[in-house]
């Protein structure tokens, strides 16, 4: 056994541990929280990059530390308590290898596993944590019969197609799941196609992280026919894929129909000047969709023409990110021409793009009378000083707009 009971009892917290006990040892027993408080209480688990406490045991537990362990419980006495964690997941049994240490005394807590099966804990966020395969096995065994846990964070956690598979089998059945991030791993069109197949059945997810993963057309394709029954998904992120043009063509097929998502990112996907057309189609008819995110997508001028039509009547769409896609002047004057007659967009996006100060000028005239837009995000474009004198005339005459020109912006 380690640690300072005295210590711990005159409320100091120096790094201690108390090996296959279940409660620590704070002099007040009445504070004394045991491992059943904390399987009782718990609402949020938050476990991010576990490390070996081997290496850090003659450190003091302080803010400054990396809170790897977040605790948030509706218990008066562990109210302000957090948690970390002992050990990395191992390859065997991820979940039920590692170990809560109490931050009262820093006592170890044994079984991270358990947690999943109780009836209070409402978020796990796993970030980080090598889990793999193997790992989203046994928590998604979990997963069919939990009813409480309503946001999951599994980025970075080397998950290929296999994980995936018993994932979307836990959520075919589980019914309480909001919120699911599964960025930054292996996943590939297979793997999709079993989220999508969960989806088609699912109403109860409204959140789906899949950014950076491995997805193509195939992918997007399963995807987007999921959106066609799904009646729950709220927000899909799909940036940094590569569903390309063919996969911009599947989600603009879903719009059509689509009666519930709001939110759609498909950032640094190479959708190009055909994806650009497909999708401003969509939005000639959906009133649905209010954010829409084409962040690095070689849209260009032309894209940027046929995006322009359908946003010209669009209704819904409030935020567009139209960032870093080789636009220019002319296309800038087609949107321009937009925003005349639009009255819903609030937010536009148009940084790290090559508009000089034609560009600023069109935009500046169609903003003139236009009292939707707050934001205009000009960041990172051309040289041009008249661009500003375009801008400070509208904002003189529009108390709506807010002109954000970042200090190395070259306009």
């Amino acid at each position: 056994r380690f640690g300072n009971h005295e210590a711990c009892s005159q409320g100091k917290l120096p790094y201690g541990s108390i090996e296959d006990d279940s409660e620590c040892w704070h002099q007040q027993s009445r504070a004394r929280p045991t491992f059943k408080m904390l399987k009782e209480s718990l609402c949020e688990l938050s476990v991010q990059s576990a490390f070996n406490l081997k290496n850090v045991k003659n450190k003091r537990i302080n803010n400054k530390m990396p809170t790897i362990v977040h605790n948030t419980t509706d218990s008066r006495v562990q109210r302000k308590a957090d948690a970390r964690i002992d050990s990395p997941m191992s390859k065997e049994s991820p979940l039920m290898k590692t170990t809560i240490i109490c931050n009262f005394c820093n006592s170890y807590l044994p079984g991270l596993g358990k947690f999943i099966h109780n009836q209070t804990l409402t978020t796990l966020k796993l970030k980080k944590n090598h889990i793999g395969d193997t790992g989203l096995q046994y928590l998604a065994e979990a997963l069919r019969s939990n009813q409480t846990l309503t946001t999951l964070g599994l980025s970075r956690n080397t998950i290929g197609n296999a994980g995936i598979q018993n994932l979307a089998a836990a959520l075919e059945k589980n019914q309480a799941l909001k919120d699911l991030s599964i960025s930054y791993n292996d996943i590939e069109d297979i793997g999709v196609q079993y989220l999508a197949e969960a989806l088609q059945g699912n109403q109860t997810l409204t959140r789906l992280n899949l950014r950076e993963n491995h997805i193509c057309h195939r992918g997007a394709q399963n995807l987007a026919e999921a959106l066609q029954n799904n009646q729950a998904l709220g927000t899909l992120q799909l940036e940094t894929n590569q569903i390309g043009d063919k996969g911009g063509q599947h989600f603009a097929e879903a719009l059509r129909t689509n009666q519930v998502l709001k939110i759609l990112d498909l950032s640094c996907n190479n959708i190009g000047v055909a994806g650009a057309q497909y999708l401003a189609r969509a939005l000639e008819n959906n009133k649905i969709l209010a954010t829409l995110s084409l962040r690095n997508n070689l849209i260009g001028d032309l894209g940027l023409q046929y995006l322009a039509e359908g946003i010209h009547n669009n209704q819904a769409l409030t935020t567009l990110d139209l960032s870093e896609n080789r636009i220019c002047d002319v296309g800038v004057q087609y949107l321009a021409e937009a925003l005349r007659n639009n009255q819903k967009l609030t937010t536009l996006d148009l940084r790290k793009n090559s508009i000089g100060s034609s560009g600023v000028q069109y935009l500046a005239e169609a903003l003139r009378n236009n009292q939707t837009l707050t934001t205009a995000e000009l960041d990172w474009n051309q040289r041009g000083h008249p661009g500003v004198q375009y801008l400070a005339e509208v904002l003189r005459n529009n108390q709506t707009l807010k002109a954000l020109l970042h200090e190395d912006s070259s306009i």
